[in-house]
Formats: structure tokens, C-alpha cells, sequence
């Protein structure tokens, strides 16, 4: 037996205490969603708000139950413990200890069901989300480790996050850009590692129409098509927000003032119990040189062929 199905048949006899730490009540807690597109911060700014507020996290030993999340959050919270000082380290997205952020795309593709839905586009943003069963389980989270949480789904949410957000009164979206330039050629990078097989993907993945359309072309081009799609669909999908619940943001402000984008994300999740709390002030975060449009002109022509600007164009009310 592999540890895939070790687990898969470990979790599933769990379902039972699952059940019973799902929470069917008041939103008591704020918690705040990220979005962006791949290589644009968000593994950062996740390790930010959890290092230095009062939010928690879906965390690498919780990744292992995502067919019973909260029976995980409840284990985690017995046993491993937050870490003494923040590690803004990662590769690529992924962090190392137990305790750090993780993603948790296989929960979030479950719990919107995005594994069983068609995968055109058109039926993906259109399709109606079991509202009853995301907040139970979203909120159980909350329940379990008695806090805020900050949660990475990026586009398995930002699909129809019209709907989503909906579901929440207490919530906060945190959108964060970053250079086209950069973005791209950290994606590249990325692709040229991980894609190994000709139907391999790396990263927020558009739905299956219009992945089939990038097949068999340049890596560059991949790249900046993928980039096209998502800026596209933030593009559309932002300006539906409340933008009470909103806060857009930058890599760049991020590394140079991450204090200032802490308070304004704890401005906007409200006051009282259950409110994001700024609790450290954390240091400003050094940058590399950005990417140089010389060096990789076909990665830049690919940019320009699908219409990527350099800056996503949407600004926060």
C-alpha cells in the first residue's frame, strides 16, 4: 500500500469525528483569503499575516487530512506547535516544518468540488457552490483552533468568488500583484523544473479548454497565456467584491512595508472578538534585482502577444 492510499483509507474512517467538528453556527471569527496569480507573493504574505497576527493556518501536518481537514486542525492543535519565530522561507511556494503554511489545494478542489465539475470555462464560472457545506467546514476551522484563520485557495475560489464571499460576513480578500516581468520569469523557471511530462502543469491552472489551446506551443508562450487568464479572470471577478472586504496589494509594498499591509488588512476584518490583530511589527523584506526584458526577449514578446501588462490596473477603493 502507497501513502496516497494509506491515507486515502485513514481519513475516510474518520469521517464520523469530522462531521462532528464541522460548525453550523455563528461566524464568530474573521479570516482572510489570498489570491493571485502563481509567483506573485502569496507564499510570503501567507507567512507574514500567520508570523505577525493573530491568524492561524492550514499548516504541512494538516495537509495530510484534507479528506478530514478538521479532525487534522484538532490533531495540530494538540501536537504541533506554532512556530517561536516566523520563517519566511519556502521553495517555490512549499514550506518545510509541520507547522508552516500550506496551501491545501486538494481541500479546497474537494470542498468546491472542482475535481468532479466539467472543466470548460464556461461551467466552471457558472456553476452553483454548496454554500451550507463550505461554511461548515470553513468555520469549523475557526471553531477548532478557537482564532482567525488565513487560507491560500487563490483561483479554486477566485472561480466564483462573487459567490463565495457571499457566504461570509466576516471576511477579507487580499489580492496581491507583482511585476509581469518578475512573475513570468519565476513561472518559467518553475515550468522548466516541474512540467517533465508533455501534460504536466505547474501552478494555478486555467480549466481545461483553454489549457488544450497552449498545447504543443512554446514554454514562453505557456507561460504568458497562463498569466493572460488568470490577470483576465481577477480582472472580471475583483470589481465584484464589497469592496468593505477587499484589499489589494503588491509584492513590492509587501517587502517594504509589511506592517502597513498587515494594518490594513486588520482594518478591514472589523473590531472585537474574532477580528485580525496586528501582533508584531516585522522587518521590511529585501528584494532581489528585478528581471531585465533584455535577457529574456522571447519570454517578454509572449507578454506582449497576449496583452500582460505590467501592472494589474484595479485599485482598492
Amino acid at each position: 500500500m502507497n501513502e496516497t492510499d494509506f491515507l486515502q483509507r485513514f481519513t475516510d474512517g474518520l469521517n464520523p469525528l469530522e462531521f462532528e467538528l464541522e460548525h453550523d453556527g455563528d461566524e464568530r471569527f474573521c479570516n482572510v483569503f489570498l489570491l493571485g496569480l502563481p509567483r506573485s507573493g502569496t507564499t510570503l504574505l501567507t507567512q507574514v499575516i500567520h508570523g505577525n497576527t493573530n491568524c492561524r493556518c492550514t499548516n504541512n501536518f494538516m495537509a495530510r487530512f484534507w479528506k478530514a481537514p478538521l479532525v487534522g486542525a484538532y490533531l495540530s492543535h494538540l501536537t504541533v506547535p506554532e512556530p517561536a519565530t516566523p520563517s519566511y522561507a519556502s521553495n517555490f511556494g512549499q514550506t518545510s516544518a509541520l507547522g508552516e503554511p500550506h496551501e491545501f489545494s486538494w481541500f479546497w478542489q474537494d470542498l468546491l468540488e472542482l475535481h468532479t465539475h466539467p472543466q470548460d470555462e464556461e461551467a466552471v464560472q457558472k456553476r452553483k457552490l454548496d454554500r451550507s457545506r463550505i461554511r461548515r467546514k470553513v468555520l469549523g476551522f475557526n471553531e477548532v483552533l478557537r482564532a482567525p484563520l488565513v487560507f491560500k485557495p487563490l483561483e479554486l475560489v477566485g472561480f466564483n468568488i462573487e459567490q463565495f464571499a457571499g457566504f461570509f460576513d466576516r471576511s477579507v480578500f487580499v489580492f496581491i500583484d507583482r511585476s509581469a516581468m518578475d512573475m513570468a520569469f519565476s513561472i518559467y523557471k518553475a515550468k522548466k523544473k516541474n512540467e517533465v511530462l508533455p501534460n504536466d502543469w505547474w501552478g494555478s491552472r486555467p480549466p481545461e479548454d483553454f489549457v488544450r489551446g497552449l498545447e504543443g506551443t512554446s514554454l514562453e508562450n505557456r507561460v504568458a497565456g497562463q498569466m493572460h487568464y488568470f490577470r483576465e479572470l481577477y480582472k472580471n471577478k475583483l470589481p465584484q467584491l464589497p469592496q468593505d472586504k477587499l484589499v489589494m496589494t503588491s509584492y513590492e509594498e509587501l517587502c517594504e512595508a509589511p506592517t502597513s499591509v498587515l494594518e490594513r488588512i486588520a482594518a478591514k476584518s472589523g473590531s472585537g472578538h474574532g477580528a485580525v490583530k496586528v501582533t508584531n511589527n516585522p522587518a521590511p523584506f529585501a528584494r532581489g534585482a528585478a528581471i531585465d526584458v533584455k535577457d529574456h526577449p522571447a519570454l517578454f514578446a509572449a507578454l506582449q502577444d497576449w496583452g500582460v501588462s505590467d501592472r494589474f490596473g484595479i485599485s482598492e477603493v
